[in-house]
Protein backbone atom coordinates (compact mmCIF):
# COMPACT_ATOMS: atom_id res chain seq x y z
CA UNK A 1 0.00 0.00 0.00
CA UNK A 2 3.15 2.49 0.51
CA UNK A 3 4.17 1.55 -2.84
CA UNK A 4 0.86 3.12 -4.31
CA UNK A 5 1.23 6.38 -2.29
CA UNK A 6 4.83 6.38 -3.43
CA UNK A 7 4.61 5.89 -6.63
CA UNK A 8 1.47 8.07 -7.42
CA UNK A 9 1.79 11.26 -4.44
CA UNK A 10 1.58 13.57 -7.04
CA UNK A 11 -1.47 12.69 -9.42
CA UNK A 12 -3.26 11.76 -5.59
CA UNK A 13 -2.08 15.59 -4.65
CA UNK A 14 -3.14 17.11 -8.06
CA UNK A 15 -6.40 14.83 -7.45
CA UNK A 16 -7.12 16.23 -4.17
CA UNK A 17 -6.41 20.10 -5.22
CA UNK A 18 -8.98 19.40 -7.51
CA UNK A 19 -11.57 18.23 -5.85
CA UNK A 20 -11.18 20.74 -3.27
CA UNK A 21 -11.38 23.29 -5.69
CA UNK A 22 -14.05 22.48 -7.55
CA UNK A 23 -16.10 21.83 -4.32
CA UNK A 24 -15.35 25.50 -3.81
CA UNK A 25 -15.78 26.97 -6.98
CA UNK A 26 -19.30 24.93 -7.42
CA UNK A 27 -20.36 25.97 -4.13
CA UNK A 28 -19.79 29.70 -3.99
CA UNK A 29 -21.61 30.88 -7.44
CA UNK A 30 -23.35 27.78 -9.09
CA UNK A 31 -21.51 25.68 -12.01
CA UNK A 32 -22.92 28.24 -14.61
CA UNK A 33 -20.25 31.09 -13.91
CA UNK A 34 -17.72 29.18 -12.43
CA UNK A 35 -17.44 26.40 -15.54
CA UNK A 36 -14.42 28.54 -17.63
CA UNK A 37 -12.66 28.72 -14.67
CA UNK A 38 -12.72 25.16 -13.66
CA UNK A 39 -12.27 23.83 -17.29
CA UNK A 40 -9.03 26.40 -16.89
CA UNK A 41 -7.85 24.80 -13.97
CA UNK A 42 -8.30 21.44 -14.69
CA UNK A 43 -6.05 21.96 -17.86
CA UNK A 44 -3.23 23.38 -15.91
CA UNK A 45 -3.19 20.68 -12.88
CA UNK A 46 -3.24 18.45 -16.64
CA UNK A 47 -0.53 20.19 -18.05
CA UNK A 48 1.11 20.27 -14.29
CA UNK A 49 1.21 16.57 -14.36
CA UNK A 50 2.24 15.82 -17.89
CA UNK A 51 5.64 17.96 -17.15
CA UNK A 52 6.37 16.74 -13.83
CA UNK A 53 5.77 12.84 -14.26
CA UNK A 54 8.96 11.03 -15.15
CA UNK A 55 9.89 9.40 -18.52
CA UNK A 56 11.78 6.57 -20.09
CA UNK A 57 14.94 8.32 -21.24
CA UNK A 58 16.67 4.45 -21.54
CA UNK A 59 17.04 5.87 -25.59
CA UNK A 60 20.76 5.95 -25.09
CA UNK A 61 23.00 3.19 -26.81
CA UNK A 62 26.20 2.57 -23.60
CA UNK A 63 28.56 3.26 -25.68
CA UNK A 64 27.14 7.16 -26.43
CA UNK A 65 27.09 7.00 -22.69
CA UNK A 66 30.67 5.95 -22.09
CA UNK A 67 31.46 8.70 -25.21
CA UNK A 68 30.32 11.08 -23.19
CA UNK A 69 31.87 10.74 -19.68
CA UNK A 70 35.47 12.29 -19.58
CA UNK A 71 34.84 14.70 -22.02
CA UNK A 72 34.56 17.41 -19.60
CA UNK A 73 31.54 17.74 -19.20
CA UNK A 74 29.09 16.57 -16.05
CA UNK A 75 26.83 13.49 -16.98
CA UNK A 76 24.30 12.16 -14.36
CA UNK A 77 23.64 8.62 -14.56
CA UNK A 78 20.48 7.80 -13.05
CA UNK A 79 19.96 3.87 -12.13
CA UNK A 80 16.34 2.71 -11.67
CA UNK A 81 14.42 -0.84 -10.99
CA UNK A 82 12.47 -2.10 -14.01
CA UNK A 83 9.03 -1.99 -12.05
Amino acid sequence: MAEFFNHNSLLLILSAAWVIFTGYLLRSDGPGKRLPTLVVVTLALAALYYALSPRDTSGELPTQIEDQIGQGTPVLLEFKSPN
